[in-house]
């Protein structure tokens, strides 16, 4: 049985940003109810759809989208995880709405909404809102990274000096399913493309989060 864990994850990241979300429930793999569904969220600001926007049989999102009138702007990122992220904006009645894609997996959602959902939201509301500022940190263990993707890798802070100097713990992460490790996470460690290895008290860049 598959569980909507991220409908009540992006209502409550949408909560922290001061928005008022409204929930359109969970959408069946049927063009007709994803069409009903969208046509609803597409009289707001924003619309966020989780899930079905990748490249399978039954990743009807984008079709539907575009059957809506909504007009691709970019489909799939160079980021891990999160790389089938669609966007795109609808015209209509002198209003225009962003349109978000998000990946199905958890992690990808969440760090989809951190990385691009959380800066669209903070330019509607008028960059009242400061967006979150990477911070630096030593990491505390050593770590390989491979592949040509950027990585946003969970971590927590730790403090395994006697100076109390605060350092990233690089979490057992086992992919963008692993709902249960990003619950544990303070930051995201922006780990660059490429194949290399880094040792333990390197220094990274991280975004905080919540």
């Amino acid at each position: 049985q598959i569980r909507n864990s991220n409908g009540p994850m992006l209502l409550a990241a949408l909560a922290a940003t001061n928005m008022t979300p409204v929930d359109l429930g969970v959408g069946r793999d049927d063009p007709a109810d994803l069409r009903a569904k969208i046509s609803l969220g597409l009289g707001c600001d924003m619309l966020l759809v989780s899930g079905g926007v990748s490249a399978g049989v039954l990743d009807l999102v984008p079709g539907v989208l575009k059957d809506s009138g909504v007009i691709e702007v970019f489909h799939k990122v160079r980021v891990k995880p999160g790389k089938p992220l669609w966007f795109g904006t609808r015209e209509a009645g002198g209003r225009t709405t962003l349109v978000f894609g998000l990946p199905g997996n958890p992690v990808s959602t969440y760090v989809s909404f951190v990385l691009f959902v959380a800066p669209a939201l903070r330019t509607l509301a008028g960059g009242r809102e400061r967006p979150s500022v990477p911070e630096v940190y030593p990491i505390t263990t050593p770590y390989r990274h491979r592949g040509g993707r950027p990585t946003y890798h969970p971590c927590r802070l730790a403090f395994p000096g006697k100076e109390k100097t605060p350092s990233l713990e690089l979490l057992d992460w086992k992919g963008s399913a692993d709902l249960a490790t990003l619950t544990r996470a303070h930051y995201l460690a922006v780990l660059p493309e490429g194949d290399y290895e880094l040792a333990a008290g390197d220094k990274v860049t991280a975004i905080r989060l919540g």
